[in-house]
């Protein structure tokens, strides 16, 4: 009965109440983002990759606290002929409680990484950008989208995938 999730590796009641990580599906992203662009990995990151992902600019206890409602992931990494780069993450949580507390955090790290100025946020949105790309973060319910790109063009392009 080896755990399913570093979730239950790192929360044992969470183990011993057999809760399950949800499976979460992505989009084919080819169909936005056209033939130039090749998926390159896909892959569940987990409640331990995200901590550590945003112990990079954020306190651990903070971070602890607001990774802890990982219900289920799935992140995946596209690249072009040109050596450009996207990542799309898709987050779901335990509770709306929790996305939402994740999503003020990684407003927080996002806003801590040098480089990047913070651009709009509207209603569950936010985008951050500079020289060498953008950010996009959507929190509604209990989900988190998060997506590294290029270009805000290239960002609006996947969105309509995830409403």
């Amino acid at each position: 009965n080896a755990p399913q999730s570093t979730e239950q590796v790192l929360h044992v009641e969470k183990y011993l109440e057999r809760e399950i990580p949800l499976k979460v599906t992505l989009p084919d992203l080819s169909t936005a983002l056209g033939d130039e662009w090749e998926p390159i990995y896909s892959s569940v990151g987990g409640e331990f990759l995200l901590q550590r992902y945003l112990e990079t600019r954020l306190p651990r206890l903070r971070v602890q606290e607001a990774a802890s409602g990982w219900g289920g992931d799935r992140f995946a990494l596209y690249g072009d002929h040109g050596g450009q780069r996207v990542l799309v993450w898709d987050i779901r949580w335990d509770s709306p409680d929790d996305a939402g507390q994740f999503f003020q955090e990684y407003r927080r790290f996002n806003d801590r990484v040098g480089g990047w100025s913070f651009q709009s946020e509207e209603e569950g949105e936010a985008r951050w950008g500079s020289s060498d790309g953008w950010v996009y973060l959507s929190g509604a319910s209990d989900s988190t989208l998060v997506i590294l790109a290029p270009s805000q063009a290239v960002i609006d392009s996947l969105v309509p995938l995830f409403t």
